[in-house]
């Protein structure tokens, strides 16, 4: 019936049927990987962005003074806005400038509550300019906190002051743990 199975026809029908279960095996994978991926792109879609924008600079007068605020980039997922860097200028009547720059930082819309990480720059106070460097600057506007955490140094020409945080409260009052303060003191010749 079938006739006569000679050895080049065994082994032609051999080599073919393990060609059809290669391609087979080879079609499940790519199945199974297209499967996969789908899963993983549907779970890494749940991370993404609802909105970017990049290039974000706006100027605004608030306090008395102007405001610069440069933001490179920033992302809104849910109630969560999160910065890539800042750069904060503002600038007094009498031509004073404050200058603040910030690596990342996030603003919870919901609590009113914001963070900068990796905080730099100076301001002006009375005449006399601080530097200001910060792991963490949080504001919370429930009690109108302002937090400098996970340690902070502030110089002056005459001063620095560096601590593990501080708590300031309405502007007025200002809490400081785990701090110490170093007097620069200038030597006269008095010849």
């Amino acid at each position: 019936m079938f006739g006569r199975l000679n050895k080049k026809s065994i082994i032609k029908s051999f080599t073919w049927v393990v060609t059809v279960l290669f391609a087979i095996i080879i079609i499940a994978y790519i199945i199974h990987d297209v499967r996969l991926n789908e899963e993983i792109l549907k779970l890494s879609t749940t991370d993404t962005p609802e909105i970017r924008i990049e290039n974000v600079r706006f100027e605004r007068d608030m306090f008395g003074s102007l405001w610069k605020i440069n933001i490179p980039s920033l992302e809104r997922q849910k109630e969560i806005i999160r910065i890539l860097s800042i750069d904060i200028t503002r600038i007094f009547s009498n031509d004073e400038t404050w200058r603040i720059k910030g690596n990342s930082g996030e603003y919870i819309e919901n609590s009113e509550k914001a963070a900068l990480n990796g905080v730099s720059g100076h301001i002006v106070l009375d005449g006399h300019v601080l530097e200001i460097l910060a792991t963490r600057v949080s504001w919370e506007k429930s009690g109108d906190l302002v937090i400098l955490s996970d340690g902070f140094r502030i110089n002056s020409k005459f001063s620095s002051l560096s601590a593990d945080k501080a708590i300031i409260e309405d502007a007025n009052l200002v809490t400081i743990e785990g701090g110490e303060i170093v007097w620069n003191f200038v030597s006269y010749d008095l010849r």
